[in-house]
């Protein structure tokens, strides 16, 4: 269940990074960096969990 939701949390920060890309560039930057900020925050949150030990 934890590589489950580790793995959710790479998936949530690609949909995070592909919705934040057009409206960064092309209308409200401030909606596009906030999805930006929070992939950004999912991609960490991805990598911390699965550089931890399995068993802790």
């Amino acid at each position: 269940m934890r590589h489950l939701v580790t793995l959710l949390f790479l998936i949530a920060a690609g949909i995070a990074y592909a919705t934040g890309i057009g409206p960064l560039f092309f209308g409200t930057p401030l909606l596009g960096s906030v999805l930006i900020a929070a992939g950004v925050v999912f991609e960490v949150v991805f990598w911390r969990r699965a550089r931890r030990p399995a068993h802790q």
